[in-house]
């Protein structure tokens, strides 16, 4: 991500690798925002609080709105994440931070947005669909129709299932730069320096081959939504 010069990396704040990311970001272009999960304890919150202290961050991705009572640093920037559901104008208004949209979002309720300044899109990687406090001893559910889900054990003790099928909006961004939106969020874990410099790219106005990525990805709700 540093190297294809991602404006802002996102890095879980309890990895137990945490310090190593810092490092790799000192003195590079890339700012460092920690991520928080959505599921989060008391205790979670108090480890938080020394963690953020310890480290001081660029900012904070939160997914739950305890994190916005943390008192933090003044230039510490918190981008709401998009578990936190930004659906409409009022809310970044009352939040008065920059967010990530909804991804039950379409591309016409995006368009409709008057603070598109402070709206960040989701455009490529496994969405959290559902968070448990257990943890299990399959990597994956498939449910009654036999889609499945793939399960990821957090550094906080919980497990995340994710989305069925990655997004992948590769070859809409015009449509999504169109609709007035010129920030984007990827959740990558491969792949990273090849994704991060197309999409790069195309924010640029670049007309480049997506073909590789476009196989085994759904577009979600760009088009249809979810209303």
């Amino acid at each position: 991500a540093i190297n294809a010069k991602a404006d802002i990396i996102y890095y879980d704040a309890f990895a137990k690798d945490l310090k190593e990311a810092i490092n790799f970001t000192k003195n590079t272009q890339s700012k460092l925002y920690f991520d928080t999960p959505m599921a989060l304890t008391d205790t979670n919150i108090e480890q938080l609080k020394e963690i953020i202290k310890e480290h001081q961050p660029d900012g904070i991705l939160a997914n739950n709105v305890g994190i916005l009572n943390l008192n933090l640093n003044p230039n510490t920037e918190i981008i709401l994440g998009y578990q936190m559901n930004i659906f409409n104008d009022n809310q970044l208004q009352y939040y008065n931070h920059k967010a990530i949209a909804s991804i039950e979002l379409n591309l016409k309720e995006l368009s409709e947005f008057k603070q598109k300044d402070k709206l960040i899109y989701y455009a490529h990687g496994s969405p959290v669909v559902m968070s448990f406090k257990e943890t299990f001893s399959t990597d994956h559910l498939t449910d009654e129709k036999k889609y499945t889900f793939q399960l990821r054990k957090t550094n906080t003790g919980t497990t995340q299932m994710l989305y069925s099928k990655s997004l992948g909006l590769l070859q809409h961004t015009p449509k999504i730069i169109e609709a007035g939106i010129s920030q984007l969020y990827l959740d990558l874990d491969k792949d990273v320096f090849k994704l991060t410099s197309l999409y790069k790219r195309l924010l640029e106005g670049e007309q480049v081959s997506v073909q590789e990525f476009q196989h085994g990805v759904t577009i979600g709700n760009l088009v249809k939504g979810v209303m």
